[in-house]
């Protein structure tokens, strides 16, 4: 570790951020807590200990949890993937989110969500069997571990600039794993502002913080940097929230809440009915009959098991021994169970569950009766109710997205690769309206060839069935001898194509290596041009001023001057008939 590295300082900074972070969103935490007791079963408060009493029993009927699911369910069919204008990202997600453990992150992230208001996603790396590092993403099982920035305002938290996540381990478990001696630690350096028993438990922190265009991970306990701090190549903080719904305090403060905020009343209600109903049930009489005691005198054990036995006969004695008079047999009560006014009461509730949450309690409706037109109106509806928390998965998954390429490319690219979020339980909605719609062509089309062409519209819109597929593959037609002719042609055009455009880029280099070559030519030539003319011009200087001097002919001088001249043409004229060479070698190549 850098000799160098201020711990103290970092201490100082996640002591900041986590106290703003917390203050932030204490009261959703604690809005997270109460609702997962709630989806648990933990349904009954004082209130309802006051109304009912503490005899009645602890009954009810759990709509909030089959709520959850029937939402949650409804994307496990379809679940979103990633998509690149780069092939080989493509192909490296698709083998990325069909990993199981990777997939199952977004599934779990978005019960949360929808349930209490909440999910994490956290992309990282880990250590293969073989040695090898490799990405995956994870659910944050108790989202209110998690420390997000107070200040970031995108909805998937895409501004942000801090993260960490807060884990309460025993002072046994830190010895165990760490080697670190914190028993008698009675006040960490590196403390959070939520209460805990420190004489058993210490924080494990791991902070997120971006420096430099890059993420840097540290961990840490007490006063200790448990590791070296990874650098992570992203732009973003790998630890990504997915919200539920937007939703405001009655102090005026923006928060965010799942279904069972809003399905509180409404389980209380079903339970209540519930429990009445079970009542009703369990304290109904048993074969009550009314009669006169002389009318069952010496078959009382028969009448008083009467309900324990499956024989349609009871004796009774007609007369009175004693005075013969005629006695009336014994009369059945009416055991039945009034359960009309709490049935109904049972519906209206299962009734405003629909109306508040957009669902059914019971689940999405499987009718056969229905056509597929209502069917595909109710999946409408449905899918409608509901986009909001599934919107909110998409915008965090795109984010993810970009953090996995940033990964695979081992660079931040803040922004330069595009990726969509695609399929999904919209991609589904739009295949199954494409199905009505075929289905509804049945009746137009006459041929056998329309007939085949409809069928592998349908069967292609259930691509991601590989029957399907396999039967769509099944239906294409043998090709033609012409068309296996056509097709050859059309390949080997394409392969002459192809050698041709080779043909092409090699003399594009050997033009643009020749015209290299001439423009060094040309160069050494305009050189060896001066020089030329330098030294002429010179000997033409010397040999008149000797001719002067010694001769004073002009005769003479002016034989000197015309030989200098003549020698001086013929170097231009050499340099004339190198540039024609060139140029007829450059046409030759092209």
């Amino acid at each position: 570790m850098n000799e160098d590295f201020d711990i103290q300082s970092l201490i100082d900074d996640f002591t900041e951020f986590e106290r703003r972070s917390f203050n932030r969103y204490k009261d959703l935490y604690e809005q997270i807590r109460a609702d997962r007791k709630f989806i648990a079963g933990a349904q009954t408060d004082d209130l309802d200990k006051t109304l009912i009493g503490d005899e009645v029993p602890n009954c009810k009927l759990n709509i909030v949890q089959n709520a959850v699911r029937t939402i949650v369910n409804s994307y496990l069919p379809y679940r979103y993937k990633w998509q690149y204008d780069n092939q080989d990202l493509n192909t490296l997600s698709n083998q990325f989110l069909s990993d199981v453990d990777n997939y199952t992150a977004s599934v779990e992230a978005l019960s949360n969500a929808v349930g209490t208001a909440l999910g994490v996603i956290v992309f990282s790396t880990e250590e293969d069997i073989d040695g090898s590092i490799k990405p995956i993403m994870y659910s944050i099982p108790d989202v209110t571990n998690v420390r997000l920035d107070p200040d970031a305002t995108k909805l998937n938290f895409a501004d942000a600039n801090k993260a960490a996540i807060v884990e309460l381990k025993s002072k046994e478990w830190i010895e165990n794993n760490y080697g670190l001696d914190v028993h008698n630690v009675e006040k960490p350096l590196i403390n959070i502002s939520e209460k805990y028993d420190s004489k058993k438990q210490i924080p494990l922190v791991t902070y997120y913080v971006k420096e430099d265009n890059q993420v840097v991970v540290y961990k840490l306990v007490n006063d200790t940097l448990l590791e070296e701090p990874i650098v992570l190549p992203y732009s973003y903080i790998p630890v990504v929230p997915v919200f539920g719904e937007q939703s405001w305090t009655e102090d005026n403060k923006m928060t965010w809440t799942g279904i069972t905020t809003q399905m509180r009343a409404i389980q209380r209600l079903i339970n209540y009915s519930y429990r009445q109903l079970l009542i009703r049930c369990a304290t109904v009489p048993k074969n009550t009959w009314v009669g006169g005691s002389l009318a069952t005198q010496g078959f009382e054990n028969e009448w008083r098991n009467s309900y324990k036995t499956l024989s349609g006969y009871l004796p009774y004695n007609e007369y009175d021994h004693k005075t013969g008079q005629k006695l009336d047999p014994p009369q059945r009560l009416s055991n039945e169970i009034q359960f009309g006014d709490v049935s109904q009461l049972m519906q209206n509730a299962l009734g405003l569950t629909n109306t508040i949450i957009g669902i059914p309690a019971t689940g999405l409706e499987t009718d056969v009766e229905k056509t597929a037109t209502e069917v595909l109106a109710n999946q409408k509806t449905f899918n409608n109710n509901v986009r909001n928390y599934l919107y909110h998965l998409k915008f965090s998954m795109q984010l993810l997205g970009m953090i996995f390429a940033e990964e695979t490319l081992h660079q931040p690219l803040y922004g330069k690769i595009k990726v969509k979020v695609v399929e999904g339980p919209d991609g589904a909605m739009e295949k199954q309206e494409a199905r009505v719609q075929l289905q509804s062509y049945a009746n137009l089309v006459t041929t056998d060839e329309e007939k085949q062409k409809l069928l592998m519209a349908q069967c292609a819109v259930e691509d991601d069935n590989s029957y399907i597929r396999n039967f769509a593959q099944s239906l294409q037609p043998a090709p033609t001898q012409a068309e296996l002719q056509s097709q050859q042609m059309v390949e080997q055009a394409n392969t002459e194509i192809k050698t041709r455009d080779q043909q092409i880029m090699e003399l594009q280099k050997q033009i643009a290596d020749l015209k290299q070559q001439q423009q060094i030519q040309a160069y050494s030539l305009e050189r060896e041009m001066l020089l030329a003319r330098q030294k002429f011009e010179q000997e033409k200087e010397m040999k008149i001023l000797e001719a002067r001097l010694d001769k004073n002919d002009p005769v003479e001088i002016m034989k000197d001057d015309a030989e200098i001249t003549k020698a001086n043409l013929d170097v231009q004229k050499a340099a004339v008939e190198l540039r024609k060479e060139q140029i007829a070698t450059a046409r030759g190549i092209v």
